[in-house]
């Protein structure tokens, strides 16, 4: 088969978004808790307006109950781990290209001065993979998602975004150290065990696009490691040699 067209365009992580589509899960908003401020979450229309989501499925957002603490573990330290980093409540935040951006120059940063090494990852709307090790490899995920989240949260106060009163109103009761939530608790580290759990796990991430009916080829996200592996030139620096 010939491969199918770029549609996710030059500047934008997906022209049509389908968020929440008919999953079963419930789309009610949390109940309202004592320790929360008194903010009034902006409506449905508020919150796709914002974030841009265009495709008609992408009007039923849906707010799925958070995760426990994260019960993975690191084990040794250095080595390649799968990991999956996921927006508060799988809200979309990652559709805005801008937000994109701040975590790949996150990532890159990390790569430059933390020697953090990725093996591969895909960036979606709602969440991203990576297979990444490298020194101090824990706290240069931590580091990753407390930067990223205060370069978001940033953003959207400067442009007063309605989206910012979700992650007020998302955050979970024990996050009594901070107003907003952007990431899940947790990154569900796997460690990778020999070349053929890396190999299934780098088609896995990499057919995330296809999965969601976004592209028809993995060639055609631009926001992933598959064409790091196919030698062509990619986002982000990737060790394709391991």
């Amino acid at each position: 088969m010939g491969r199918g067209r770029d549609r996710s365009g030059p500047s934008e992580l997906a022209p049509t978004l389908r968020v929440g589509a008919s999953s079963g899960r419930s789309a009610s908003l949390p109940p309202s808790r004592r320790d929360r401020p008194a903010v009034r979450p902006p409506t449905r229309r508020d919150a796709e307006r914002e974030l841009q989501t265009t495709d008609v499925e992408a009007h039923h957002i849906v707010y799925i109950p958070a995760m426990g603490r994260d019960r993975y573990r690191f084990l040794e330290p250095d080595a390649p781990h799968f990991l999956t980093c996921t927006a508060v409540k799988w809200l979309p935040l990652f559709a805005q290209p801008a937000n994109a951006l701040i975590l790949l120059n996150s990532l890159q940063f990390l790569q430059r001065e933390r020697g953090l090494l990725i093996h591969g990852y895909v960036i979606m709307e709602n969440h991203c993979h990576l297979i990444a090790g490298g020194p101090g490899l824990a706290r240069s995920i931590s580091s990753f998602k407390s930067f990223t989240a205060r370069q978001m949260v940033d953003r959207m106060r400067e442009r007063n975004s309605p989206a910012l009163s979700l992650l007020v109103w998302c955050r979970d009761r024990h996050k009594s150290d901070r107003e907003h939530q952007v990431w899940q608790e947790g990154s569900h580290p796997e460690q990778i065990e020999g070349a053929t759990m890396m190999r299934q796990k780098l088609e896995y991430i990499h057919n995330n696009p296809v999965k969601r009916g976004y592209v028809d080829d993995p060639l055609c996200w631009r926001y992933s490691s598959a064409r790091n592996y196919e030698g062509l030139d990619g986002l982000l620096d990737v060790v394709t040699d391991w």
